[in-house]
């Protein structure tokens, strides 16, 4: 993981120039400016239409890829909005699609629907997940996806960790660190199975429209392939009651270790956030460890 910075802000009118200048029929009153994340630069046009710009050469690269998968994915899911690029530059430098509707479903937001909306936000997410991970396995052709990355990335999140967290962290913290380490060591050195995967499930890109019934998901820039039970990991920031609920209505691929390796990769989430920060900035340390703190208490049976 060499170090890196974040790239500078864009000037939002440089943006929106380009918007005009390729799509001369996109017209607006009013816009947002939104540079949160890291690998892209959003324009929202009059809380309609949004715009996304890679500001990260690997996500430049990439989202030729992203366009096209879920051209081929949209058509199949029928339960959760996503969005549809219908705005494409030529050279694939930005594209733009109808703005995905609803709150962000933050942990504090899911708690504060009734169970009943939690079962009917279970069943759509199940729904979509089960089309995305079978659709390899029905004839679909999603080479130009990579790969999991993890086997290649552990190591250099071990040596991050030894760098970065043991000077930071309490022994028996960093203790925690390498055990999860270890027995991501383990899992990954046998045979997964590999689908279609969202990549990066979490609050961050789930939406809930309670007028509309609705759920919505974004960003699929971390599309790659491999383990089904990775895209289950994070959804236990919501409680592992939801998440075996999400499963019970899954009809994707599954096998009797499959929520066993949603855990593990969940701990590890934790572990590379934090391993992260010091590499990359992406999130504060603040943030990177309330993941960790949060799933050192989830039993991996």
């Amino acid at each position: 993981m060499p170090e890196t910075v974040k790239s500078p802000p864009s000037n939002p009118s440089d943006l929106l120039n380009l918007i005009k200048q390729t799509f001369p029929d996109v017209t607006w009153s009013s816009f947002q400016y939104l540079d949160v994340g890291w690998d892209h630069e959003v324009i929202i046009l009059d809380n309609q239409i949004v715009f996304r710009f890679p500001n990260d050469q690997e996500y430049s690269k990439s989202l030729k890829t992203e366009v096209e998968v879920l051209r081929e994915i949209l058509p199949l899911v029928s339960t959760v909005a996503m969005p549809d690029y219908t705005y494409v530059a030529p050279d694939y430098s930005f594209a733009g699609y109808q703005l995905v509707t609803g709150q962000e479903l933050s942990s504090k937001y899911f708690n504060s629907l009734v169970p009943g909306v939690h079962d009917v936000i279970a069943n759509k997410l199940a729904a979509f997940l089960s089309v995305m991970h079978s659709a390899i396995d029905k004839g679909h052709d999603f080479s130009a996806v990579d790969e999991s990355y993890m086997l290649e990335l552990q190591p250099k999140v071990r040596r991050s960790s030894i760098d970065n967290l043991k000077p930071v962290l309490s022994q028996d913290d960093y203790q925690h660190v390498e055990a999860i380490l270890d027995t991501t060591d383990t899992l990954l050195s046998g045979q997964l199975p590999s689908v279609l995967l969202h990549g990066d499930i979490y609050s961050g890109h789930l939406f809930w429209d309670g007028k509309q019934q609705q759920l919505g998901i974004i960003d699929f820039s971390d599309m790659y392939r491999g383990d089904p039970a990775f895209d289950f990991a994070e959804l236990y920031e919501y409680g592992e009651g939801f998440v075996k609920q999400t499963y019970g209505y899954y009809t994707g691929p599954k096998d009797e270790s499959f929520l066993h390796r949603a855990k593990i990769y969940q701990k590890w989430v934790g572990v590379f956030m934090m391993s992260d920060h010091f590499v990359y900035h992406k999130t504060s340390f603040e943030e990177a460890r309330e993941t960790f703190d949060r799933t050192k208490n989830l039993e991996v049976d």
